[in-house]
């Protein structure tokens, strides 16, 4: 996804930050995933949402290496035997079959740990970046979507009246079985991921009643379980992509209406991106798939109704938008 010039950057900035050491099986560990092809979908979020506000890469790359940091250690500590168990990262062997279990384990905590030291090292701005990225990849984010995520695996899912708690917002949701709506709500209503900012940062996810976003209330089975699936998705996934456009509006000195509109347009992104996962991965893997309960055409609706509000959120914005619609509409074909 990175420009050659950018993904040049990059790779000098990650050689800056942890050079090569081929003594040390723990850095090199490390760099084994950093340096892997990869599409740096996440680096290049930042370094396009600071573009919207003129900033040059050259002042976000440190960051943008860091977010790398971010996601090269949750890329690790998932294949690991006790989460998904995968041989295979990246087009080549996991971190764990490269080397061994334990020093997986530790490149992971090395990288996450690294990366906040490389925040902490910012001139501006370096507290509140480090709260948005802690909030997106902590126990309302990206670990508590993995712990969703192998904890699903075992949920009866049969059809029932069913009550979901939405985080810790207090709020409870009755999903009756009568319930169906796999076409939009007569009502009109559907429902608006909403956070950042001011706006619900504190909170798992917030679903407001809004003619915006697809309705997740499928009846019995189908209702509980895409809700969940999509929960995974938002936490495990889409709350990075969010953080990391909102960071480079944090680094451009976006407004909070900025900022929130980025926000939002890498939580659109995000699911777009799990939800085409969840299409191309059905055959090898229907666990928590979308696939699996709602089909591929209900699946291509919902991220058009994604994609028409990742449309929306760069619409309100005057700055160049270029880099990130080009993104959208990647992701949206490509995955």
């Amino acid at each position: 996804m990175l420009d050659e010039t950018t993904k040049n950057l990059l790779i000098v900035e990650v050689n800056k930050l942890l050079p090569e050491n081929s003594e040390n099986k723990l850095i090199s560990a490390m760099r084994y995933i950093l340096l892997a092809p990869a599409k740096h979908i996440r680096s290049f979020l930042v370094v396009a949402s600071s573009r919207v506000f003129n900033a040059e890469a050259k002042k976000v790359i440190s960051v943008a290496a860091a977010i790398e940091f971010v996601h090269a250690y949750s890329l690790i500590h998932d294949d690991l035997p006790c989460m998904d168990n995968s041989d295979t990262r990246r087009s080549q062997l996991s971190c764990h079959k490269k080397f061994d279990e334990a020093t997986a384990v530790l490149a992971g905590d090395a990288l996450l740990t690294l990366a906040f030291e490389v925040l902490s090292s910012l001139n501006e701005k370096r507290c509140e970046i480090i709260k948005v990225l802690s909030q997106a990849i902590g126990i309302r984010g990206m670990v508590g979507g993995q712990a969703l995520d192998i904890n699903s695996e075992h949920i009866d899912f049969s059809p029932q009246p069913s009550v979901i708690q939405v985080a810790d917002t207090g709020i409870q949701k009755a999903l009756p079985t009568s319930i169906s709506c796999k076409k939009p709500c007569d009502s009109g209503a559907k429902h608006e991921m909403d956070s950042s900012v001011s706006y619900l940062h504190d909170t798992l996810s917030t679903l407001k009643l809004q003619h915006s976003y697809g309705c997740m209330y499928d009846a019995g089975m189908t209702s509980g379980q895409a809700d969940k699936i999509k929960e995974i998705h938002l936490m495990k996934t889409a709350k990075l992509f969010a953080a990391s456009c909102e960071i480079g509006a944090i680094i451009g000195g976006a407004t909070d209406k900025q900022r929130k509109a980025l926000y939002n347009y890498g939580i659109n992104l995000g699911l777009i991106f799990q939800a085409k996962d969840d299409i191309e991965d059905y055959e090898q893997d229907k666990t928590n798939n979308l696939m699996s309960v709602l089909g591929k055409s209900e699946v291509e609706d919902y991220i058009d109704g994604l994609f028409k509000q990742g449309l929306d959120n760069l619409s309100a914005l005057s700055g160049d938008t270029n880099y990130l619609y080009d993104l959208l509409n990647q992701v949206k074909k490509d995955g």
